[in-house]
């Protein structure tokens, strides 16, 4: 998956606003959630950035797809 600040929403291919504007239009509610693969090592403040990143992105394409 490469380094973890790099696996943050909206850093690659995949139509992240497509693939949850199909979920919110077959009545899907369930959680969505974001794992970063080897993050172990870095410090609180560099996982936090890479959250807030993938936050701010995910709320974006949720309300792209007017899931928000």
């Amino acid at each position: 998956p490469g380094k973890p600040e790099d696996q943050a929403n909206g850093r690659g291919d995949i139509d992240l606003v497509g693939y949850i504007r199909v979920l919110h239009e077959n009545g899907y509610t369930g959680p969505l959630d974001l794992e970063i693969i080897g993050a172990k090592e870095y410090a609180v403040e560099q996982c936090c950035v890479i959250a807030a990143e993938s936050r701010g992105h995910m709320q974006a394409c949720l309300q792209a797809c007017g899931a928000r």
